[in-house]
């Protein structure tokens, strides 16, 4: 099949309205067409321009175009010209649109998906304030369960957190991708110096930076990480080689 014949499946493939069939068929296609491949992500590009400004919706005049070249049996003889016409209207786009094309800042949160996240709460009832214990060990029951917003609506409102109450407040926040909430837990932790969830409190907030794309302040946090000898230092060496 020529590439000239390709235009109209990738619309199709990114518009969903291709059958499992012809799906199957074009995944393939791209999977082993390199022009192909390149051609569908420039034309999800677009389509990004298209949806984040107010400008005349280019997809559709194209789409327009070319149902009439067919209904008037006219032929698009070179594949060069159909590329050119294409690469103009492209370039055009990119100009509207080039802070989403042009904006490459990498996207670092994948390399905190990659880590362990993981914080397992520990139930403590020896404190002075016997109520607040009660509060605490109610939302390790619900963290253990999965109910972080539960977690959060119970811990929020509290006035002075101890270090456990931050370590299960942020971790919650963090599961539910409220990073910035979790950072500000997670450095109170740090803040108070004198807790057994320092080397915990580090590394969730250096995750947490990562998911932000916050590399300014990830930098040092990892390289702490690495100083004080942390059972996280192997990980946190191997992100800093990656930023």
């Amino acid at each position: 099949m020529e590439k000239i014949e390709f235009p109209r499946f990738i619309e199709r493939y990114l518009d969903g309205s291709m059958q499992d069939t012809e799906k199957q068929w074009f995944e393939a296609e791209v999977d082993g067409n390199p022009w192909l491949k390149n051609e569908l992500e420039l034309r999800r590009k677009t389509n990004l321009i298209i949806e984040n400004t107010e400008a005349i919706d280019f997809r559709e005049v194209l789409m327009e175009v070319e149902k009439e070249h067919r209904a008037s049996g006219k032929i698009i003889a070179p594949v060069r010209r159909h590329i050119s016409q294409y690469a103009a209207i492209f370039i055009g786009l990119v100009l509207i649109g080039s802070i989403f094309i042009f904006n490459n800042t990498p996207d670092y949160s994948r390399l905190a998906d990659e880590q362990s996240v993981d914080f397992v709460p520990i139930g403590i009832t020896r404190s002075e304030n016997p109520d607040l214990d009660r509060l605490y060990n109610k939302a390790v029951a619900l963290f253990n369960t999965g109910d972080y917003q539960s977690v959060i609506n119970l811990l929020s409102d509290i006035e002075e957190k101890k270090p456990e109450i931050h370590m299960v407040l942020g971790s919650s926040n963090m599961k539910v991708e409220k990073y910035d909430d979790a950072i500000t837990s997670f450095t109170s932790v740090l803040d108070n110096n004198d807790n057994l969830f320092m080397e915990e409190a580090r590394w969730l907030l250096g995750l947490c930076y990562l998911n932000t794309n916050d590399t300014e302040n990830a930098r040092p946090v990892l390289e702490g990480i690495i100083r004080s000898e942390s059972r996280y230092k192997k990980e946190a060496k191997k992100i800093l080689r990656k930023l």
